[in-house]
């Protein structure tokens, strides 16, 4: 089950950050993101497409992913901006990142999430971490869960003024990433994750939006990824912005 796959890879990104700390080595968000998803789609072959465009775009470093989820008659998609602990500080010192020239990386998530009105995505952070400063008391969820976390963009925009990074700080406001997509047996794995985004990681200026951000057909390029066999993939059709995306295919109806 997808479920059972998104917490082993939780436990395998706190582990290796573990591992990392012992040897003073410090890991990168796009290295734990590509072994990730490298194993969701072995684990899933026939449910999960993931497609890579470091060929296509130079700056990828902060740039973002597309996460997709469908039945084939609906779809919901997330803007991702991915981030790893630092594993001398503790924080993602990184978290509020802005170029001297642009606006916050955190501001342009959010503005590429909702610039397209007929393709609205959610923003949401994907944390990787570990960590002995965190409470555990206060979670509730084995802690190694939270190896892979997410966190609603519009919490780090708020939290942008204190530039709020320290994981102690940021606990409260963290999901591990399972919580996504397990789903009981009353509901399917796109019913839970539009419940989550509806939830949890909501514009708390659009409270009473009549639109839940579900679509009944995807962009023209995740239709193209979806259909694109092997290799046979038109990087003409992907966002600039983009590093990757992933899609994730449910019959559990």
């Amino acid at each position: 089950m997808i479920c059972d796959t998104f917490k082993n890879l939780a436990y395998s990104t706190w582990n290796k950050i573990d591992d990392s700390r012992r040897v003073a080595f410090q890991l990168k968000e796009e290295t734990l993101t590509d072994i990730n998803l490298l194993e969701l789609k072995l684990q899933h072959p026939t449910e999960i497409i993931t497609c890579d465009f470091t060929k296509h775009d130079e700056g990828r470093n902060g740039a973002d992913w597309e996460w997709w989820f469908t039945n084939n008659r609906e779809w919901k998609g997330f803007r991702v901006q991915a981030k790893v602990i630092d594993i001398h500080l503790d924080k993602f010192k990184h978290l509020h990142y802005q170029n001297p020239t642009s606006i916050p990386q955190s501001e342009k998530l959010i503005i590429q999430a909702e610039c397209d009105k007929y393709y609205p995505l959610t923003p949401i952070y994907c944390f990787y971490l570990s960590t002995d400063k965190m409470d555990e008391s206060a979670m509730y969820h084995p802690l190694k869960t939270y190896g892979c976390s997410l966190m609603n963009a519009y919490d780090v925009r708020t939290l942008r003024a204190g530039k709020i990074c320290h994981v102690s700080e940021l606990q409260e406001y963290l999901m591990p990433w399972h919580e996504l997509v397990c789903h009981g047996s009353n509901e399917t794995l796109l019913e839970r994750v539009k419940y989550v985004a509806g939830s949890f990681f909501k514009n708390p200026k659009k409270l009473k939006s009549e639109f839940d951000g579900t679509l009944s057909s995807p962009p023209d390029y995740i239709r193209h990824l979806q259909r694109a066999i092997g290799d046979n993939v038109h990087f003409d059709y992907v966002p600039q912005s983009l590093a990757g995306v992933m899609i994730v295919t449910s019959e559990d109806i």
